[in-house]
């Protein structure tokens, strides 16, 4: 159904010559403010679903005279047109504001111009296209399989947040659920472990940067999981507040991590 037009500045107007019940043209004395597309009028006690308008002359077709549940009438020259809305106005809207019974409801259509009610979906469900439900959509869970699609992407001044340990003494736990890049300052010696590493097949990367105290001779015990080059793991620079970059990176969910100086002595 086409959009119906309104104008609250629509006067009243004068028909100009009699029209029969069958009649597609209405013409009146002064139409200013009227709309120019699909409005209804109402002369008499007949409303009307108008086509368009031209001027002061109205075109309607004839399956729209006697529109709002009226009857179309003869009307004679001099009666008295008016714009407005209809009990069909009020009922649509009142039909699609009640139309949602709860918090998340979500409105979509049906069919043309029908509109259904889609519930409020579960917690850390997405809404998925599936054109065998009524509105042609459903709440679904997130599955790997429709997301797992390949994705070019080009990034450009891209920052990363990164995560601070500033007493970082005794066990210390690194996560990734902190973020890829994270500082250690040593106050002491550190046994690490790292947790929370990407599920096997997908690639988790760290890079630590590990920085001396003020004191120094600090000094770091590598979980048995992270393999260096020729099987050696790299000496630590222990100058007081002087800095070495790690870089450790996982396919197979931390069960290893391939060890990389990325800089020293910084």
């Amino acid at each position: 159904m086409a959009r119906r037009s309104y104008a609250g500045g629509a006067r009243r107007a004068l028909l100009s010559g009699d029209v029969t019940a069958s009649s597609t043209t209405f013409t009146f004395d002064d139409l200013t403010g009227w709309p120019t597309a699909t409005f209804v009028f109402q002369v008499d006690a007949e409303k009307i679903l108008a086509t368009s308008r031209s001027g002061n002359a109205i075109t309607v077709s004839l399956a729209n005279r006697g529109y709002d549940a009226t009857t179309a009438a003869i009307h004679t020259s001099g009666a008295t047109g008016k714009h407005g809305a209809t009990s069909i106005d009020f009922d649509e809207a009142n039909a699609l504001v009640n139309l949602a019974d709860a918090k998340g409801d979500l409105v979509a259509a049906s069919a043309v111009d029908t509109w259904a009610r889609i519930a409020a979906g579960t917690n850390d469900h997405v809404l998925t296209a599936d054109s065998t439900q009524t509105t042609g959509m459903k709440w679904a869970a997130l599955t790997s399989a429709s997301i797992a699609q390949p994705i070019a992407l080009e990034l450009k001044n891209h920052t990363l947040t990164k995560a601070t340990n500033a007493t970082a003494t005794g066990a210390v736990s690194v996560s990734f659920v902190d973020g890829n890049e994270q500082q250690l300052t040593l106050t002491g010696n550190v046994t690490l472990t790292i947790t929370n590493p990407p599920t096997t097949g997908k690639l988790g990367k760290l890079t630590l940067y590990v920085k001396q105290d003020a004191t120094g001779s600090r000094l770091v015990t590598w979980p048995a999981a992270v393999l260096w080059p020729a099987g050696t793991a790299p000496t630590l620079t222990t100058t007081a507040a002087k800095t070495d970059v790690f870089v450790l990176v996982t396919f197979d969910g931390g069960t290893s991590y391939y060890g990389f100086v990325a800089g020293a002595n910084f």
